[in-house]
């Protein structure tokens, strides 16, 4: 019993990992006109959210569950390339 606590325990760890990288994507705001800096915040973000879902790592199910659930459409399309 103990390893399966454990193993949700990791599970939601990732899939919060994950909502943290969203919110930086959503929260990327021009701030005195620096809309570099915007496009730079969102594109570290999906490149973060594309090393999450990378087959050999773990938990990469939950990381595409979270992604696909609770991105914005553009996010979900960058990061699995439609």
């Amino acid at each position: 019993m103990n390893r399966i606590n454990r193993l949700n325990q990791k599970r939601g760890k990732k899939w919060d990992e994950c909502l943290s990288i969203i919110e930086d994507y959503r929260g990327a705001r021009a701030q005195h006109g620096v809309h570099a800096l915007v496009w730079l915040t969102k594109e570290m973000s999906i490149a973060r959210l594309k090393a999450t879902v990378k087959y050999d790592m773990e938990f990469s199910s939950v990381a595409e569950a979270c992604i696909r659930k609770k991105a914005p459409e553009a996010v979900i399309a960058a990061v699995f390339e439609r």
